[in-house]
């Protein structure tokens, strides 16, 4: 063999393995499932108005339901503290 047919060899050993690489990343990216997180949303929900308004904003602050936010926070420090 001469060192041109190496050379050309070498470079598509080179490709070759370039190519195989770059579909071994996509089929990672691609088909790796995405973690949901866990379901139930934040204990904290309301539907909140467009208006800056100070009697608007005092109004979005009564409607927040805090009942069920001393039960979210205990379930936070159980979770920190496994």
């Amino acid at each position: 063999m001469n060192s041109q047919s190496q050379g050309s060899t070498g470079l598509w050993i080179i490709l070759i393995i370039v190519a195989l690489v770059a579909i071994g990343a996509a089929f990672y990216y691609y088909y790796t499932p995405v973690l949901e997180p866990e379901t139930g949303g934040p204990a904290v929900m309301m539907e909140e108005t467009a208006s800056d308004e100070p009697a608007a904003i005092e109004a979005d602050l009564n409607a927040i339901d805090l009942d069920s936010l001393g039960a979210e926070i205990s379930d936070i420090q159980k979770e920190l503290n496994q």
